[in-house]
């Protein structure tokens, strides 16, 4: 797997070469008119977007479900026995994040009877085209602490994060 990475970003209309795109959403998030489409075509093509709530912020939650809204897609959350839960796909072996998952300081008491992995699954025209996750996973897999940061414990993002390179590796691409 060949990985390219962009601190300052790609625009929309440049992803057409890329298997998967990250998108760092945040509280004032807001894609104008030609980057949803662009996004929306770019995941028609085979593309695949993997959309987190930085810090897990609520505020975040929120603009993504507008994103959604806008772009037509559809946010359904992931069942448990689904492969990117349980770790299991075709040509590989992931994590079980059906249980036993746990959560940073400003989540574990939340989450104290749902210790599994909360992932949605974006939908666009029927078909699976990316995951949204609620909570941080990115920062959460450094170790280090933050404030308020709704995310998982560093062992459990990084099973989360790799479960999803995991499923991209595994999916049939029609590109």
């Amino acid at each position: 797997m060949r990985v390219k990475v962009n601190e300052k970003g790609a625009a929309a209309g440049d992803l057409g070469d890329c298997d998967a795109a990250y998108l760092a959403a945040t509280a004032d998030m807001a894609l104008k008119a030609p980057d949803r489409a662009a996004i929306k075509q770019y995941l028609a093509k085979g593309g695949f977007l993997w959309i987190e709530a930085v810090g897990g912020r609520r505020a975040a939650e929120e603009a993504v479900k507008t994103l959604a809204r806008d772009a037509g897609w559809e946010l359904t959350p992931l069942a448990k026995d689904e492969a990117l839960i349980v770790g299991r796909f075709a040509k590989a072996h992931g994590y079980d994040l059906s249980s036993g998952v746990r959560y940073g300081r400003a989540l574990r008491i939340a989450r104290i009877s749902s210790q599994y992995a909360e992932l949605s699954g974006i939908h666009q025209d029927g078909k699976l085209v990316g995951i949204y996750s609620p909570f941080d996973v990115v920062f959460s897999t450094t170790g280090y602490a933050a404030y308020g940061c709704r995310g998982y414990e560093p062992e459990d993002a990084l099973a989360v994060a790799t479960n999803i390179i995991l499923y991209l590796t595994d999916r049939n691409t029609t590109k």
